[in-house]
């Protein structure tokens, strides 16, 4: 805001006149330039990543009751993990996993192993085999998946010796793909008539 009694010409000469000169970015001296931000990257015992291959392609709708086969792959991998739980992870107690494919009981039926264990390696992957049939019209995202530790028995008798389930973290990378579904097949009925 200028002052009072001041044209606005002259008061930005003013402003202008008493900026500092910058030297031109050329002449800087970069290598000495740096910026730290600490920060603290969190470990993750367990990482998953989930992909389902589906054998339809995108730009072809669906009809509803229409048989696809899909693929559920599931890779893990301790590299996130802290030193003491991947020694964990790679020479102790075996982590075993559970996941669960879902969606709503109006968007998909799912025929195969929807639900089941595996048992979590470094750079270990496991497929599933799946069909899916899409039950309504319109878009539908593909069925959820999750996938978690199973909690190790053994602890549960010894309370002071449970450290709880390794930590985890699971990607679905097609999770957000939608399918268009129209409507079934035509079908005609012919009746006749005795007269």
């Amino acid at each position: 805001m200028k002052p009072p009694g001041t044209s606005g010409i002259s008061f930005l000469q003013k402003i202008y006149s008493n900026a500092v000169s910058l030297e031109p970015l050329s002449s800087l001296d970069w290598k000495s330039l740096s910026l730290t931000i600490p920060f603290d990257i969190p470990s993750v015992a367990i990482y998953n990543r989930v992909y389902m291959h589906t054998q339809f392609k995108s730009d072809t709708p669906l009809r509803i009751g229409e048989c696809v086969d899909a693929e559920l792959r599931i890779q893990t991998f301790f590299k996130w993990a802290s030193a003491p739980e991947r020694r964990k992870l790679e020479n102790e107690d075996p982590q075993r996993m559970l996941y669960h494919v879902y969606s709503k009981a109006d968007d998909w039926l799912i025929s195969g192993r929807a639900k089941g264990e595996f048992v979590a390696t470094d750079e270990g992957s496991v497929t599933v085999p799946l069909m899916l049939i899409p039950l309504r019209r319109g878009k539908l995202f593909l069925p959820a998946v999750s996938v978690y530790p199973i909690p190790d028995d053994t602890t549960q008798d010894h309370p002071q010796f449970n450290q709880g389930p390794p930590s985890y973290e699971t990607d679905y990378e097609n999770a957000a793909v939608s399918v268009d579904v129209i409507g079934g097949a035509q079908q005609r009925a012919q009746m006749w008539i005795n007269t």
